[in-house]
C-alpha cells in the first residue's frame, strides 16, 4: 500500500527520506505504547475493519441510514450480499 510505504519512510528515515534503514520494524511501531510501540495505527487493519463495519450496517439496517438505503436500492436491488 502506497500510504503504510510513504509513514514508513517518513517514521523510519525522517522528512528527507534519504537512504539508511529504519530504526524500528514496522510491526512493533504499530504496537501499542503499553507493549514498546508507537501506538501508529495499522491503516491495512483500519480499512479492513471500516469495510467490515459498512457490510455490517447494510445487512443489519438496510433502512435505517441514507447510505444503507442508497446500496439497497441501486446495487442491491432484489439480490442479497
Amino acid at each position: 500500500m502506497k500510504i503504510t510505504s510513504l509513514l514508513r519512510s517518513l517514521l523510519g528515515k525522517g522528512c528527507e527520506l534519504a537512504s539508511g534503514g529504519a530504526k524500528m520494524a514496522w510491526e512493533n511501531i504499530c504496537l501499542p505504547k503499553e507493549e514498546g510501540g508507537l501506538g501508529v495505527k495499522n491503516i491495512q487493519v483500519l480499512n479492513r475493519a471500516t469495510m467490515v463495519k459498512h457490510i455490517w450496517a447494510i445487512c443489519t439496517n438496510p433502512r435505517h441510514s441514507i447510505w444503507s438505503s442508497l446500496i439497497h436500492s441501486y446495487l442491491l436491488w432484489g439480490r442479497n450480499i
